[in-house]
């Protein structure tokens, strides 16, 4: 499963792993990494995830990632145990 934002207790509109807690049907879990770090997230917090991709803006084209930065926070994958 991918979950596009995999949102902190108390945040977030739909329920996620992190909301819901370890499970032991999880037997893989991975955050990936933002492609560029804002200073503060969509919430006004600081970011608690691995570092960014790209540190700095380098192309045109990044200006519509960075721009984008704080709207997508705790992108993960989790791969489940079979039943």
């Amino acid at each position: 499963m991918i979950f596009d934002d995999n949102y902190c207790e108390g945040r977030g509109d739909c329920l996620s792993l992190k909301q819901v807690g370890p499970l032991e049907s999880v037997k893989k879990y991975f955050e990936f990494p933002p492609i560029f770090k804002a200073e503060k997230n969509r919430w006004g917090c600081t970011w608690d995830s691995a570092p960014p991709i790209l540190e700095k803006k380098s192309e045109p084209w990044h200006d519509l990632l960075h721009s984008e930065a704080t709207a997508y926070t705790w992108i993960c994958y989790a791969y489940l145990r079979a039943a």
